[in-house]
């Protein structure tokens, strides 16, 4: 597996938007279980926002550091 600094920016913003989409969906299927599994998807979601704003983050530094678009 490739380390978080040998990913490219189309890799970074795809991870970024697939933890923001797994921790919503993990807190929609809590919703509408009515809190069932609320001690476990909390922390599943907690951990996939930060895993995604990190990806996202890595991205953004890859895109003004020029490194972003390859049609440069």
């Amino acid at each position: 597996m490739r380390s978080l600094k040998d990913w490219t920016f189309q890799m970074c913003g795809i991870a970024g938007f697939v933890c923001c989409a797994i921790a919503l969906g993990t807190l929609y299927f809590n919703a509408v279980n009515h809190n069932a599994f609320v001690g476990v998807a909390v922390p599943v979601a907690i951990v996939a926002l930060a895993a995604g704003g990190i990806a996202t983050a890595r991205a953004r530094w890859l895109w003004t550091s020029g490194r972003g678009n390859p049609r440069r």
